[in-house]
């Protein structure tokens, strides 16, 4: 087994179905400055990744920004995708993902350019664009968004973005926002879910420059940073169908006003996730988002409520508002951006009443 790589200690680590070498995490902290970025606690992002794409079957995937190679391997090694691409202008990072590349008996083509260099030297490669890209930088997606979008094929292709600047996307920073984003956020219960549709508004509006219409399948927001899966179709019709759906909502925006998931998908992740085959290579927060969602995709409310923002003396159970909920004829589950919080669609007094009555039996 290893201890270095370009003299720097390393350790190697499980992570679904691969195992990989890291810089020694007793040794350097997880930020920016590691010589290579490995992050344990974005597990979920991959795991995601990987689950999405076994039930999308795409023949090509790129990693753009690879650091380890950790999300290609897994997607090559999990999702049986014929054919990889790891990209990192980091040469440590290059140095790291050969060795992981090796240690799997990987096919993967590892390459050491910048992004945008890579993104237009594809014509030389077999794929001259690509079933799935990946996109997961450090701050924000936004720089690389216009070379991303036309890097995928534009009938069927898949982007999966993320984002780590929160501050700016869950209002914060509202001017940093604007000036990326184009929308103005919330700095409340709702900021997670307006920042993801913030988000998957400016990949959209990207698109429609190409008449490529963008439409979510999956995306959630865990711990630092936010995640969005979205498909491509090409036609101006589709593309017009897209910005139809941007708004706003209680002053925030614009912002995609459409769904978050394509229930059938989440649906799909989850009974994928059960599977024992693939459940010992997904961790628990993974398929506990996973739980939660495929109930909350099928609701397409836009927004949802917590009912700790109603400050009752008691706050009663969540299980209770949602049966009372349903006892009243709306549809209900348990929202992914709180563990207090509820969609549905039922308006917002007819909410706070339902809760009230229940408080009082």
């Amino acid at each position: 087994m290893l201890s270095k790589i370009k003299d720097i200690p390393v350790k190697k680590v499980r992570e679904g179905a691969v195992e990989i070498y890291v810089p020694d995490p007793s040794k350097y902290r997880v930020t920016a400055a590691s010589p290579v970025f490995y992050n344990p606690a974005a597990r979920t992002s991959r795991d995601i990744a990987v689950l999405l794409l076994k039930i999308l079957k795409p023949e090509s995937a790129v990693d753009l920004l690879a650091a380890t190679g950790v999300r290609g391997l897994r997607l090559e090694s999990e999702a049986k995708i014929k054919h990889v691409y790891l990209n990192d202008a980091n040469p440590i990072a290059v140095c790291f993902m050969k060795q992981n590349s090796r240690l799997n008996n990987s096919k993967a083509k590892i390459f050491g350019l910048r992004a945008h260099e890579f993104l237009a030297q594809r014509y030389k490669l077999k794929h001259k664009k690509f079933d799935y890209l990946d996109i997961d930088p450090f701050g924000s997606p936004v720089p690389f968004l216009d070379a991303g979008v036309k890097a995928i094929v534009e009938d069927g292709g898949v982007l999966g973005i993320a984002a780590t600047d929160t501050s700016a996307l869950c209002g914060t920073y509202p001017d940093v926002c604007f000036r990326r984003y184009g929308a103005k956020p919330l700095r409340n219960y709702l900021m997670h879910e307006i920042g993801l549709r913030i988000l998957i508004r400016k990949v959209q509006e990207v698109g429609l420059q190409y008449d490529l219409a963008l439409t979510p399948l999956f995306c959630h927001s865990t711990a630092h940073y936010m995640r969005v899966y979205l498909k491509s179709e090409k036609g101006t019709k589709v593309a017009n169908s897209i910005y139809k759906k941007w708004g706003y909502f209680n002053d925030a925006g614009p912002i995609w006003l459409g769904q978050l998931w394509e229930p059938s998908i989440a649906e799909k992740m989850f009974v994928l996730c059960q599977e024992k085959s693939v459940s010992e290579n997904v961790c628990e927060e993974t398929k506990e988002l996973l739980f939660l969602i495929k109930d909350e995709a099928k609701i397409g409310a836009v927004g949802f409520y917590d009912v700790a923002e109603l400050h009752l003396s008691q706050m009663p159970p969540l299980q209770n508002v949602l049966a009372a909920l349903k006892e009243n004829g709306f549809a209900a589950a348990r929202s992914c951006f709180s563990s207090s919080g509820v969609r549905t669609n039922a308006k917002k007094e007819e909410f706070e009443n339902v809760v009230k009555k229940l408080k009082k039996l």
